[in-house]
């Protein structure tokens, strides 16, 4: 038996003779004597309820110090794969000793590719499911969203409706310091070409969260002082393209640089941006100015990651658990 486990120091007071002696006596628990006891003299060699007890307190020990954390995406394809596992390196690298689960919450994508590669891949409620059978009480889920949108807000329903305890990340563009982070992160490579304007175009939403559009665009403007960076989205337009195209030629930039504010630079980069019919790019060549094409999508920037990596961690702290638990 470990020392550590099952004793404790006391003082004992006694008189001996004329004198009060005090010393330090060491005291076992008896309820851990009397099983290790009883386990050694039986002749059974059949768990015990004791036994039983012990496994299922260091079982849950293990797992509240081991909280996996689900990582929810949108879906995946051929250049959705190159982005995922690009993150998944940084993940892990900040979190290399957690389990780290991916799920897709596109139902599309899901059959699409269960029915093409024969790939059956989990979404969010079907992973918290899995960890809950494997005896986990808790886990994070990472919402990949970069606003609060819809979908962020079915993901939580998926949590809340799990039957393992979650705790869920927030997307990339929660709070002020998440915005100015992620325009850091996008700008810092920029120099002032002159005449070449920075056109960011994000997916839109008919959520109250498309305000985080707005935002993240004052705060472009603020730090790349230029003036030149504009924020467009393809669907639910809170500033239309052509707006932002007269804008463009009312300042006198002969150029425009067009960059995929997404995640993944999937399907919307391919025919709403950088199509040859009917995109952002035939607009604006239309107009006269020249287009110059980003083609990756924001998972590929490392810093852009780190602001996933920081969610994680505050996520993980507000579970009960010692801090020490949960790097």
């Amino acid at each position: 038996m470990s020392k550590e486990v099952t004793c404790k120091d006391f003082l004992q007071v006694q008189k001996e003779g004329a004198r009060q002696v005090q010393r330090a006596r060491k005291f076992y628990n008896l309820d851990s004597i009397i099983s290790v006891g009883y386990r050694i003299k039986s002749n059974d060699t059949k768990e015990t309820d004791f036994d039983k007890v012990v496994k299922m307190i260091k079982t849950e020990e293990k797992n509240m110090k081991n909280i996996p954390v689900v990582l929810a995406a949108f879906g995946t394809t051929t250049k959705a794969l190159e982005t995922y596992s690009f993150m998944n390196e940084i993940f892990v690298k900040n979190f290399p000793d957690r389990k780290l689960i991916w799920a897709y919450s596109s139902r599309m994508v899901k059959e699409r590719l269960k029915k093409n590669k024969n790939l059956n891949l989990k979404d969010p409620a079907q992973a918290l499911d899995e960890l809950k059978e494997k005896g986990y009480l808790w886990a994070v889920v990472q919402s990949l969203h970069l606003i609060c949108g819809h979908e962020f807000y079915r993901l939580i329903d998926q949590a809340q409706n799990a039957k393992i305890r979650t705790s869920v990340g927030l997307p990339l563009l929660y709070s002020p310091e998440d915005c100015i982070k992620t325009a850091k992160a996008l700008t810092s490579g920029f120099k002032d070409n002159g005449r070449e304007a920075k056109v960011f175009v994000g997916h839109g939403t008919d959520h109250h969260s498309w305000s985080s559009y707005a935002a993240v665009s004052r705060i472009f403007n603020e730090i790349y002082d230029a003036g030149k960076i504009y924020m467009g989205e393809v669907e639910h337009e809170s500033i239309s393209m052509k707006k932002i195209i007269y804008d463009i030629k009312k300042r006198g930039c002969a150029k425009a640089r067009l960059i995929p504010f997404m995640l993944v630079a999937g399907v919307h980069f391919r025919e709403d941006l950088a199509g040859n019919e009917d995109s952002w790019k035939s607009a604006f060549e239309k107009e006269g100015i020249d287009v110059v094409m980003e083609r990756d999508g924001i998972g590929l920037n490392e810093k852009i990651v780190e602001i996933f990596c920081s969610h994680i961690r505050e996520a993980l702290e507000v579970i009960p658990v010692k801090k020490e638990t949960a790097k």
